[in-house]
């Protein structure tokens, strides 16, 4: 899929340009507070700064951050490729589990809070493949699906600087766009060609 293709690619180049423009490689660890404030979502960033929703989902926070989002990314483009086969139901899907995200942040916190990262979309991402395999009989498949999931929200609640609102935030956006993209008839059989 290009268009998952062209967002990990982003991601990279996004994560890159601080140490490429300032030449400090220590940047390539972290990035630089600035930039996470200037480009992150945060609250209070309605009405003016609506552009962020866009730019938080390629701004992380550091290395490790980019490294597991890019893993999970890595790891579903072949099952939302196969699934959801169009290019824009795909766009769709990550964008739309990253606004859903960031919005479900935004009504969530009353004191700002900069949130940053691809994890929404890509747990809605995840949420949008439970339904698929659900309608093909892999149930336990969407189960462990589900179970990770669980897992993750877990986690979240024990990592303070993880944004809890925004990752079950992505996975729902993800699982109600499911029932409106995801087609029974739609996704390629064994061996068909695209």
């Amino acid at each position: 899929m290009r268009i998952l293709q062209i967002v990990f690619a982003l991601n990279i180049l996004i994560y890159l340009l601080p140490t490429l423009v300032f030449a400090d490689l220590t940047y390539l660890l972290v990035t630089p507070l600035e930039i996470v404030r200037q480009y992150g979502f945060t609250t209070d960033a309605f009405p003016g700064e609506w552009w962020r929703i866009g730019t938080a989902l390629f701004v992380h926070s550091s290395l490790p951050h980019l490294a597991i989002n890019l893993l999970i990314l890595f790891r579903v483009v072949p099952s939302i490729s196969f699934f959801y086969v169009r290019e824009w139901r795909v766009a769709l899907l990550y964008f739309g589990s990253g606004l859903g995200g960031f919005l479900t942040h935004y009504s969530f916190y009353a004191v700002a809070q900069i949130s940053v990262g691809a994890s929404g979309a890509i747990l809605g991402l995840i949420g949008a493949l439970i339904r698929p395999f659900w309608r093909q009989g892999k149930k336990k498949l969407a189960a462990q699906f589900l179970l990770v999931c669980g897992l993750q929200f877990g986690l979240d609640t024990l990592l303070p600087a993880i944004d809890q609102a925004a990752h079950f935030g992505g996975w729902l956006s993800g699982v109600v766009l499911s029932f409106l993209l995801f087609s029974q008839a739609g996704y390629l059989k064994a061996g068909e060609r695209r």
